[in-house]
């Protein structure tokens, strides 16, 4: 039997215990969790930052505890590829999520469901095996059909911080582009973009990142 002093400095130091077992997957998932409200990213960035980008549609989708750490909350999202972007050369992918907090939890799936068509840009995933959009919802972007089938991309944003200071984040994307699509990302304020131009642009950033390597 301990005495009581000694069993009082036990349960005192054990919230301490608690912290010390967590810093290291704190750290590890620091990469991968963001706020719904984090600070804008651009488009360069988003591209720069991710390891994959994809164009997909989501085949599946669940809510469950990490495999290893029981009390961290986690979403998988099965993937079906329809066009990869960068990193990606399988036809199939599953990642998985950090819920953030209770606020995210009541929102078990994140926002995704079975069926959506969605362009992803992905972090690399931590140690513990998890990602998520670079900016968080902000590298994800849902495809819709404008008039004539085309697809269009929006994120949660509605697409305002897509071009922000892009010149200075990447002086060499505009050289890449066509007149047309130069004239695009300078003028560009909200609303949906064309998948075709997104895509675009996103090759040319990826060449531009090569040629200051």
């Amino acid at each position: 039997m301990f005495g009581s002093g000694v069993l009082v400095k036990r349960l005192a130091l054990a919230p301490l215990l608690v912290i010390v077992f967590l810093i290291p997957i704190a750290s590890g998932l620091r990469a991968q969790v963001s706020s719904p409200l984090s600070v804008p990213v651009n488009l360069a960035r988003m591209v720069d930052e991710s390891e994959k980008i994809v164009l997909a549609r989501v085949t599946g989708v669940r809510a469950e505890p990490h495999p290893q750490f029981q009390n961290l909350n986690t979403v998988v999202v099965a993937l079906e590829i329809i066009e990869p972007l960068k990193g990606v050369s399988a036809k199939d992918f599953t990642f998985r999520q950090f819920v953030i907090g209770p606020a995210q939890r009541g929102k078990s799936m994140l926002g995704y469901a079975v069926g959506q068509e969605i362009v992803l840009m992905l972090r690399k995933p931590s140690a513990e095996g998890m990602t998520s959009p670079v900016g968080f919802e902000q590298g994800r972007f849902l495809v819709e059909r404008d008039a004539t089938g085309n697809r269009m991309v929006r994120n949660i944003m509605d697409n305002a911080a897509v071009f922000d200071d892009i010149d200075a984040a990447s002086p060499g994307l505009k050289p890449r582009l066509s007149p047309a699509l130069q004239r695009f990302v300078s003028d560009r304020q909200t609303g949906p973009i064309a998948y075709t131009d997104f895509k675009s642009i996103i090759a040319a950033q990826m060449s531009a990142r090569e040629g200051v390597q």
